[in-house]
């Protein structure tokens, strides 16, 4: 773990030594080593680290019992869990916290019994809610009539649904006063692709999901927009190259995905 940086020393409940690629930490037992490339960084409110670090695109994380340390665009950050379901180990866990402090997504409960339920297909009326908080929930004043025959004025999230449609994001099945948008039903992962490159104002699309991905043929009625995903990095697929068009994406990826559309349009 390299040389010593600071010699043992009393911080919180632990006795710790910091090395430069490092630490030792002991409490009432015996001493325990732990590479990371945070150790200079570490204070005892952090806990041990729980797993190596590891990379993911330009960052470095690390994650520690009570949190997440990052070290992106040179800064380090430490980051606490927001949802009781989400642990630091979690793979996408900064995205869903990322998420909670971008006033994007709430969940369920508050404070120690706040849950996201990260394994849980996402659905189409969240999808949009989503976006619309992303994109900064502009104001906007709700037709008396809706525009689809299954999202009533009285249905929760009416305002986002009818602001989506007039945005171009949302267009549903049919047309006219059969039009509907089917808010309950769990979202598919090409049309979160669809929703996202229309909220980003449709720009020229540099690649077909059919030269990224090898299960997205070129007649793919969303391939220029899955295409658009993986251009972005909002989408990196699965190893096996595939994107899985048709399968229902879950809550813990489309945290992912957002953060991703925020930062590549400038909102985050």
């Amino acid at each position: 773990m390299g040389t010593v940086v600071k010699s043992a020393h009393r911080t919180g409940k632990y006795t710790a030594t910091v090395l430069t690629k490092g630490l030792v930490l002991q409490e009432s037992g015996a001493a325990a080593g732990y590479v990371t490339p945070f150790a200079k960084q570490w204070t005892h409110s952090w806990g041990r680290p729980s797993r190596n670090a590891s990379k993911d695109g330009d960052r470095q994380i690390q994650p520690f019992q009570n949190g997440a340390a990052a070290l992106e665009g040179g800064k380090t950050r430490f980051v606490t869990p927001a949802f009781r379901d989400v642990a630091p180990s979690r793979v996408f866990f900064l995205e869903i916290q990322d998420l909670f402090a971008a006033n994007v997504t709430k969940g369920w409960g508050s404070g120690s019994s706040r849950t996201f339920q990260p394994n849980s297909n996402n659905l189409r009326d969240a999808m949009i809610v989503f976006i619309y908080r992303a994109m900064g929930a502009p104001t906007y004043t709700a037709p008396r009539t809706s525009p689809f025959r299954d999202v009533a004025p009285s249905f929760v999230f009416y305002k986002e649904l009818c602001w989506a449609f007039e945005q171009g994001i949302a267009r549903g099945w049919g047309s006219g006063t059969n039009r509907t948008f089917r808010p309950l039903e769990p979202v598919k992962r090409d049309a979160v692709a669809a929703f996202l490159y229309r909220a980003a104002g449709e720009p020229a699309a540099k690649a077909s999901g059919a030269d990224r991905f090898v299960d997205v043929p070129r007649s793919h009625i969303f391939a220029k927009e899955i295409g658009w995903l993986a251009t972005t990095g909002i989408s990196r697929g699965w190893d096996d190259g595939t994107f899985r068009p048709n399968a229902y994406i879950k809550r813990d990826q489309m945290a992912t995905f957002v953060m991703r559309w925020m930062k590549h349009t400038g909102r985050a």
